[in-house]
C-alpha cells in the first residue's frame, strides 16, 4: 500500500501569481503644503511585500526664505498608519542632494494603502523630489 501525504507545502509568495509594483513620484515643484503624490492599494485576496523605499530631495533653485522640506511614505489600514519620513532641514541649498534607499520586509495586506507625500515650507524656489516604493504583489 502506497502512502502519500495530503499535507503539501504551500508555494512561496513569489510562486503565487506574483507581480512587480513600482509606485513613484519624480518632479520639480515649488513650495507647497503636505501633498499626496502617489497611492497604491492592495487588492482583495492579494498581499504585497514592501521591498524598498527610495527618497531623493534637492533644491533646484534657491528659496527666498528657506523652510523645512520633507518627503515621506505612509502605510494606511482601516484603523492606523505607519509613516516612513525622510526629512531635510531649512538649510538645504542648491547643489546639495539628500538621498536614502531603505530596504524593508514589510507585508502589506488587502485593503491597505501605500501613499507618498511631499512638503516644502519655503517661500520661493523649487525642489526636486523622487519618492518611490517597490512592492511584489501575490495571491494571499
Amino acid at each position: 500500500m502506497k502512502v502519500t501525504s495530503y499535507a503539501v507545502a504551500r508555494p512561496g509568495s513569489m510562486d503565487r501569481n506574483s507581480s512587480s509594483i513600482l509606485s513613484g513620484y519624480d518632479a520639480i515643484v515649488g513650495p507647497h503644503s503636505q501633498t499626496q503624490r502617489t497611492a497604491y492599494t492592495v487588492p482583495a485576496s492579494r498581499k504585497a511585500n514592501l521591498e524598498a523605499l527610495f527618497f531623493r530631495v534637492s533644491r533646484s533653485s534657491n528659496a527666498t526664505v528657506a523652510g523645512a522640506v520633507y518627503s515621506f511614505i505612509k502605510i494606511y489600514n482601516a484603523t492606523s498608519q505607519a509613516v516612513v519620513l525622510y526629512p531635510t532641514d531649512s538649510a538645504i541649498t542648491t547643489g546639495v542632494i539628500y538621498a536614502n534607499l531603505i530596504g524593508t520586509g514589510m507585508t502589506v495586506y488587502a485593503g491597505e494603502s501605500v501613499q507618498s507625500y511631499t512638503a516644502d515650507g519655503s517661500t520661493g524656489g523649487t525642489v526636486y523630489y523622487i519618492v518611490s516604493a517597490k512592492l511584489t504583489e501575490f495571491d494571499a
